[in-house]
């Protein structure tokens, strides 16, 4: 998971944000059957099921962007969304009406695990009526050739950020555990949300004074570093921007860990503010509900463990 430094931890991601207006919700259903791959962590793969049935619950209410390049046929008859994604689906999700269910089975075939989810959400068609924003994952640097989705324990990570339209920004980390971890604002700050003018390019989580914003002291920046004592850790984090001011969720000071060692250093481990997963998802609902111009970015990366 992420952890702070002196202050904060960062990340970056190539993404462009195209969540949007909706023209017409709906509560759909999906179910998919995902053959777990071997080696790979349970919580990972019931990630991926309850993922996919998503996609197949919004494919078949809204529709799909076919992209031939991860669009393929199962059998002639049925489509495989294993290689489909959220954001080739033509709708949105925006509350869950329930709880995830998942069921595991062993293949008699394989003697590999199957986990079949099943998922019912509230969601809406999109469109493109929210603003598009980049937004890039570097890894041990600020500059794009820096760009990486795989870190290792001990890596810095910024978060370069840039809209077309001044707006409100908050950033999450969603790891495998229960809670999930504010980044943005910074942990000092008393913003609800950062403010974002247009155009302008943001390095989130640098104490560089060439990306230190008017009214920001260095001290109060968090920086930010990967770690995990697992051999890899699958995370997930969430970019949230809108036009429209909006409030973070309510949470709590994360605490701290034991120190850790960073090369010759030890250095003591501050955790981003947090708040249950549960009570995330409930927060996103809201605002995705009452601000249709909101986009929401989900993006994964792994951290290994440094040998």
């Amino acid at each position: 998971m992420t952890q702070l430094r002196t202050t904060i931890i960062a990340l970056a991601l190539t993404v462009t944000a195209t969540a949007a207006m909706a023209q017409r919700t709906a509560t759909v259903e999906g179910v998919y059957r995902y053959l777990v791959e071997k080696n790979e962590p349970q919580n990972v793969a019931e990630a991926k099921a309850i993922e996919f049935a998503m996609v197949e619950a919004l494919s078949k209410e809204f529709g799909t962007i076919i992209n031939s390049t991860n669009y393929t046929e199962s059998d002639g008859s049925k489509t495989s969304f294993k290689h489909v994604g959220l954001n080739e689906v033509k709708g949105e999700w925006i509350q869950d009406v329930m709880k995830p269910e998942i069921n595991r089975e062993i293949d008699p075939s394989t003697g590999l695990m199957t986990i079949t989810a099943r998922v019912k959400f509230k969601a809406r068609e999109i469109t493109n009526e929210a603003p598009p924003v980049e937004a890039h994952i570097l890894r041990n640097g600020t500059t794009f050739r820096h760009e990486d989705d795989k870190f290792y324990s001990g890596d810095q990570v910024y978060l370069y950020f840039k809209a077309p339209v001044d707006g409100y920004l908050v950033v999450y980390e969603q790891g495998e555990g229960d809670y999930v971890y504010r980044l943005l604002p910074y942990s000092q700050s008393d913003l609800q949300s950062y403010k974002i003018e247009a155009e302008k390019e943001y390095v989130f989580f640098s104490t560089d004074p060439r990306h230190i914003n008017k009214g920001e002291n260095d001290r109060k920046i968090d920086e930010m570093i990967m770690g995990t004592d697992k051999f890899v850790e699958w995370d997930r984090f969430c970019v949230i921007f809108s036009p429209n001011e909006f409030v973070k969720a309510s949470d709590e000071a994360g605490g701290e860990k034991s120190g850790e060692k960073l090369g010759t250093d030890f250095f003591k481990v501050i955790l981003p503010n947090k708040l249950k997963k549960e009570n995330f998802h409930k927060w996103l609902g809201r605002c995705r509900t009452r601000d249709k111009k909101m986009s929401y970015t989900p993006i994964d990366f792994r951290i290994y463990r440094r040998m």
